[in-house]
């Protein structure tokens, strides 16, 4: 009976382990491009689960300015924005996901009673909308944040799922196995009864 429950054991663990084993490497790339069209930067074959990158041109020097959406109020900020559509690929299904990245150059003023501005602040912020991203392309996990204007992708490697005709064969293979070795057992005892 030990013989049959290990070679049960055996069979369903080569049938199985490779049903669950990973999806296969992971390879993937990105692309960026400019509103235009333009490409700023774009990646292949990479096989990194954690990837920073910087590409956006500075919005003080190529960005497009943006209107203060609170010109009558008593503050002001003057916006430049560099954008762009960001696309992460997985080369291996070649299925993909977009979103747009932006980062902004901003300089906040103080208005006083004459008109004079006061700069409070300046400096650069990202934009990611939404602010973090989550694909799940040919069965991997792409999650995309962009701090500081910088951007990261996280790849979590996906599990295949076996197929219902798999689990079927393998059902039926040790189902045969099983039948076997009882038949086997069977034949024993009424061979040791014989005598």
């Amino acid at each position: 009976m030990l013989r049959t429950f290990r070679a049960v054991l055996t069979v369903a663990a080569l049938t199985c382990a490779p049903a669950l084993a990973h999806a296969g490497p992971v390879q993937w790339g990105y692309r960026a491009e400019a509103p235009d069209g333009t490409v700023l930067r774009e990646m292949s074959g990479l096989t990194d689960l954690n990837w920073s990158d910087f590409f956006l041109p500075d919005p003080m020097l190529h960005g497009t300015p943006i209107l203060d959406p609170d010109s009558n109020s008593y503050y002001h900020s003057d916006i430049w924005r560099s954008a762009s559509t960001v696309t992460i690929i997985d080369e291996r299904t070649g299925c993909s996901g977009s979103l747009p990245l932006y980062l902004d150059f901003i300089q906040e003023y103080a208005l006083g009673a004459n008109g004079e501005r006061e700069l409070i602040y300046e400096g650069y912020e990202s934009n990611l909308w939404p602010n973090a991203s989550t694909f799940t392309l040919g069965g991997n996990t792409y999650s995309v944040r962009a701090p500081g204007g910088e951007l990261q992708v996280n790849v979590t490697p996906g599990v295949t799922t076996p197929e219902p005709g798999s689990l079927a064969l393998a059902g039926f293979g040790l189902v045969a196995v099983f039948a076997r070795r009882l038949r086997g057992m069977r034949l024993s005892h009424e061979v040791t009864a014989r005598h």
